[in-house]
C-alpha cells in the first residue's frame, strides 16, 4: 500500500507536538472486533494453556469405531431403514468432547456427559433396541438426565454429542437431525443403497413435501431435492402430486451425478491427482502506484479523518496500529477520490458512499479476512474493510456487497423464506429456488424488473448456463463451501465490471476502485485457469443490465430531504453533491499516480460541523456534556436519546426530544374510496382461544363488498402484492 501515495510524508514534520497533534487514527463510532480491540498476547497465551485438548481415548473413533452399516445391511442383522438411522446419527455424533466455557459447566462435566451419550448410543445400536428416532430421542433424554440437578443440566447434557449449530456458540442435539440427514434416511434405499456400489452413504438426493402456510402460495407438494445440511435444492421448478413422480426426477439427477462422479474419479486415477477446488482468489498483483484518471476531487490537498467521514457520512473511520502515517494518508487520499468517482457514476450524494449513514470503513485494522483476501464486508457490523498489503480495486467488490444487503433490508421482511442470507440476491441469483419464491420488494418495486432482467443475464436461459456462471462453477470445482458461484459474489462482480467499464466509456480510470476486470485485461489475469468476470457479448448485456439496475437504485435510494427545504423527497438528485463548488464548468481530466494535479474543485472545507446531526425536530444536535464531542442521535429500548460520538472513550448522553408526531393516513377501498375497518372473522368463543383471523372490510358495505388481507405491519394488502376479492381472503 506504500505504492499508493508514495510522496506523502506525514511523519517528516518537524515539530513532535505538531505530529501527535495531527495524528491519524480512529474517528467516529467505534465497532469493535478489530485486532487491536481483541486482549493482548499474552492473554491469548494464558487462555491457550488453560483450554486444553481433549485426550484421544475420548474421540468417538476410540469410544465407538463407525461400525460397516451397508455390510450389516446386506447381510440382513439389521433392516435396511435401521442401518440408515443409525448412520445418520453416527454423522450428527461430534468427533470429540465439547472445549468451551460455559459459564457453569467445565471440560470434565462435558467429558462425562460425551462418554455416557456415546455407550448409550452404541449399547442401543448394538441391541437392536428402539426403531424408530423418537423412541430413540425420548429413552436418550431419559437417560442423559438421570442424576441432573435440574432441567437445564439435562438439556445440555443431552446436547454434550452434537456438533456445532449454526449461531456462534450454539450446540445442536445430536438427534435433531439436519434436513440433508433425514434425506438420507428416507431416500437412500430408494436410490440402491445398501446393494448398488455406487451409491455412497452419504449421497444427499432424494424427495421430500414442502407445504407453505401461506396462501398466496402455490408450491406445496413433492419435490425432488439436493440437500445440504438444513438447505433442500429443489430439482424440478414445479411440485409434484405424488412421491414416486418426485422419486423419477431424483433418480434422473442422481444417475447424472453419478456419471460425472465415476468420470471423475477416472481422471483422479489416470493422474493421480484429485481434482481441487480453486485456491482462495487472489487479486492481480498490482506492483506500482494506483493509476488514477479523472477530475481533481481534492485540488491538491490531503484529506483528514473528519473531513472524510463528514464528506461521505460515515459512521466511523478505523485505521489499524500497523498502517504508518504516510500509509493512512495514502488511503484517505485515495479512497476520497475513488469514492467520489463511484458517486458520480452511481448519479448520487456522496453520503450514498456510506449508505446514507449506514456503513463504516476500516484501513488494515481486521486482517485479511481469509487467506490472501484482499478486502471483506462485515455484514454484522456494516463494515467495509481494506486490507492494506492487497486492498487495492477491491473497493467497489466492497461496496456492491453492501449495497445488496442494504437493498435486502430495505424491501424484504424479516419472516420472508427467502435465504438464510441477508442478501437481495439470494433471491434471484439461485439456480433453483431455495424454500421460498421471489419476493414482493416493499420500497423499491421499480428494482424488480431489473435485477430479474440481471438474474436471467448470469444465470442463463433455457435451461443453459451462462459462461460467466460455468466458469464459476469450474473455479469452485469440489469446494464444499462454494465461493465463486455464491449469489452475493455473483452481484459484487457484476456490479464490479459495470464500474469498470462506465469509468473506460467516460475516459477515466480509478485502479484504487476496481482493478482486474476491464474489458482489455489480459485472459486469465487472475492466473485460476478460468475467466471470473464476463466477457464478450455475455459482459455487454450483463453492463446493460446493471446499468439499468442502478438507474432505478438511484430513483428509488436517496436521502431524506434537509431541514427547510423545499424540494420533493422522491426526485433525488442526478448529480453528485460537492460541498462549496460554485457552478461550474466539468472539471477537467487529470492523470495522477500518488497525488492529483490540474485543480477544478476548490478544497473541502477543513470544519467537521457535519458531523453534527440534525435533531429530530431539525435544530442541531448538541454537545456532549462529559467532553464536549459531537453527538449523534441513537436509539434503546426506552426510546431515542443523544449519544457522544466518542463511545465507548465517553459514554456522555442527553435526552432527545421526542419525535413530532405525524397522523397515520387511514386506508381507503381501493374500488369505491371509502375507508376501511378491520374486522375479525370468527365466533365469539374461537377470539377467546385465539382462533380466526383479522381483515380490511370496506365501510360501504354491503354495497361495496371488497376485502383485504392485514399484512404484518397491520395494512390492508392492496393489489401490488395481492389482488383484492369480493370475498374474505384467507
Amino acid at each position: 500500500m506504500d505504492s499508493i501515495n508514495a510522496d506523502v510524508d506525514v511523519d517528516a514534520e518537524p515539530a513532535a507536538n505538531k505530529r501527535v497533534r495531527n495524528r491519524i487514527g480512529d474517528v467516529g463510532e467505534r465497532f469493535g472486533g478489530a485486532r487491536k480491540d481483541l486482549a493482548t498476547k499474552g492473554d491469548l497465551d494464558l487462555q491457550d494453556q488453560q483450554r486444553s485438548d481433549p485426550p484421544p481415548q475420548l474421540a468417538l473413533k476410540a469410544l465407538w469405531p463407525r461400525p460397516s452399516f451397508r455390510d450389516l445391511a446386506i447381510a440382513g442383522d439389521v433392516q435396511v431403514s435401521y442401518a440408515l438411522m443409525y448412520a445418520a446419527i453416527y454423522d450428527s455424533i461430534r468427533s470429540s468432547p465439547v472445549r468451551a466455557s460455559y459459564r457453569l459447566y467445565d471440560d470434565d462435566f462435558f467429558d462425562r456427559q460425551y462418554t455416557r451419550g456415546i455407550a448409550f448410543l452404541r449399547q442401543a445400536f448394538e441391541q437392536r433396541r428402539y426403531p424408530t428416532l423418537d423412541e430413540l430421542t425420548t429413552a436418550y433424554r431419559a437417560h442423559m438426565g438421570a442424576n441432573q440437578p435440574d432441567e437445564k443440566s439435562t438439556t445440555v447434557a443431552s446436547c454434550a454429542l452434537g456438533r456445532n449449530g449454526r449461531k456462534k456458540g450454539s450446540i445442536r442435539h445430536p438427534l435433531a437431525l439436519t434436513t440433508e440427514l433425514k434425506t438420507r434416511i428416507a431416500c437412500l434405499a430408494d436410490l440402491g443403497w445398501p446393494q448398488d456400489p455406487r451409491v455412497k452413504d452419504n449421497d444427499r438426493f432424494g424427495v421430500d413435501y414442502f407445504e407453505y402456510d401461506r396462501p398466496d402460495t402455490h408450491h406445496t407438494g413433492w419435490r425432488a431435492v439436493r440437500t445440504k445440511s438444513d438447505t433442500a435444492h429443489f430439482l424440478n421448478e414445479d411440485p409434484l402430486p405424488d412421491r414416486a413422480s418426485a422419486l423419477v426426477v431424483a433418480r434422473q439427477a442422481f444417475e447424472a451425478f453419478l456419471i460425472e462422479r465415476e468420470a471423475s474419479d477416472a481422471d483422479t486415477a489416470k493422474t493421480g491427482k484429485k481434482k481441487r477446488p480453486a485456491a482462495i482468489p487472489r487479486r492481480p498483483e498490482l506492483n506500482r502506484p494506483a493509476e488514477r484518471v479523472g477530475p481533481d476531487w481534492r485540488s491538491g490537498s490531503h484529506v483528514t479523518p473528519d473531513q472524510f467521514m463528514a464528506e461521505f457520512g460515515w459512521r466511523g473511520v478505523e485505521i489499524g496500529l500497523w498502517v504508518s502515517q504516510s500509509e493512512a494518508q495514502g488511503f484517505l487520499d485515495t479512497a476520497f477520490d475513488a469514492l467520489c468517482d463511484l458517486c458520480e457514476l452511481l448519479h448520487q450524494p456522496r453520503t450514498f458512499a456510506s449508505l446514507f449513514g449506514r456503513l463504516g470503513i476500516a484501513y488494515g485494522s481486521r486482517g485479511r479476512g481469509f487467506i490472501g483476501g484482499a478486502a471483506h464486508f462485515d455484514s454484522a457490523r456494516h463494515l467495509v474493510h481494506i486490507t492494506k498489503a492487497q486492498g487495492v480495486g477491491a473497493l467497489a467488490h466492497e461496496f456492491g456487497h453492501a449495497l445488496d444487503q442494504h437493498l435486502f433490508g430495505r424491501n424484504v421482511p424479516s419472516t420472508a423464506a427467502v435465504s438464510t442470507d441477508h442478501y437481495l440476491s439470494a433471491a434471484y441469483f439461485t439456480e433453483k429456488r431455495i424454500r421460498g419464491v421471489i419476493p414482493v420488494l416493499a420500497h423499491d418495486a421499480a428494482i424488480a424488473p431489473h435485477m430479474q432482467s440481471l438474474s436471467l443475464a448470469i444465470m442463463g436461459t433455457d435451461g443453459r448456463r451462462s459462461q460467466f456462471l460455468a466458469a464459476a462453477y469450474e473455479l469452485d470445482g469440489d469446494r464444499r463451501n462454494p465461493y465463486w458461484r455464491r449469489h452475493t459474489e455473483l452481484f459484487a462482480r457484476v456490479f464490479e465490471t459495470w464500474a469498470s467499464d462506465e469509468l473506460d466509456r467516460l475516459g477515466r480510470k480509478n485502479e484504487f476502485l476496481v482493478y482486474g476486470c476491464a474489458q482489455d485485461a489480459p485472459p486469465d489475469d487472475w492466473k485460476l485457469g478460468h475467466e471470473p468476470y464476463p466477457r464478450g457479448h455475455e459482459r455487454t448485456r450483463i453492463v446493460h443490465s446493471v446499468r439499468a439496475f442502478v438507474k432505478a437504485v438511484s430513483t428509488s435510494l436517496h436521502p431524506p430531504s434537509e431541514p427547510g427545504s423545499s424540494s420533493d423527497e422522491g426526485t433525488p438528485p442526478t448529480v453528485p453533491i460537492v460541498r462549496n463548488a460554485p457552478p461550474a464548468a466539468p472539471a477537467p481530466q487529470a492523470k495522477a499516480t500518488s497525488s492529483v494535479a490540474a485543480p477544478a474543485v476548490p478544497a473541502i472545507s477543513s470544519t467537521s460541523s457535519s458531523t453534527q446531526t440534525a435533531t429530530p425536530t431539525g435544530s442541531p444536535a448538541p454537545t456532549c456534556p462529559a467532553c464536549g464531542a459531537a453527538m449523534r442521535i441513537r436509539t434503546s429500548h426506552r426510546g431515542p436519546f443523544y449519544g457522544c460520538t466518542s463511545f465507548p472513550t465517553c459514554k456522555g448522553t442527553r435526552p432527545a426530544p421526542p419525535l413530532p408526531a405525524t397522523a397515520a393516513p387511514k386506508p381507503t377501498c381501493l374500488k369505491c374510496g371509502s375507508p376501511l375497518k378491520r374486522k375479525t372473522l370468527a365466533a365469539k368463543d374461537d377470539v377467546k382461544r385465539g382462533r380466526g383471523y383479522d381483515f380490511f372490510s370496506c365501510t360501504a358495505f354491503p354495497r361495496c363488498t371488497v376485502t383485504y388481507r392485514v399484512t404484518a405491519e397491520g395494512t390492508p394488502l392492496y393489489p401490488a402484492a395481492s389482488a383484492a376479492t369480493d370475498e374474505v381472503q384467507s
